[in-house]
């Protein structure tokens, strides 16, 4: 399972949420209003799918429609 793989979803998830007529700014991710989710899905053996969540992660991001070059984005997840 690669976890950097589901954060980059995540974090593109949320980045394509942003309206397009947006003007620069940092935003931070909703976690607590139940907006935002980290799920994940792998097959165990061939037999079974597995599925789970992380409940405990944080993110911000910053986008300037004029200047898409100088985006930045930033996720933690704790898993224990």
């Amino acid at each position: 399972m690669d976890i950097k793989k589901y954060v980059s979803s995540f974090t593109m998830a949320a980045m394509l949420s942003v309206s397009p007529f947006v003007q620069a700014a940092n935003y931070v991710v909703d976690t607590k209003g139940g907006h935002a989710a980290i799920a994940f899905k792998f097959q165990h053996l061939g037999l079974a799918w597995l599925s789970g969540e992380f409940k405990d992660f944080e993110g911000v991001f910053s986008y300037d429609e004029a200047a898409p070059g100088a985006r930045t984005v930033a996720s933690a997840l704790r898993v224990a």
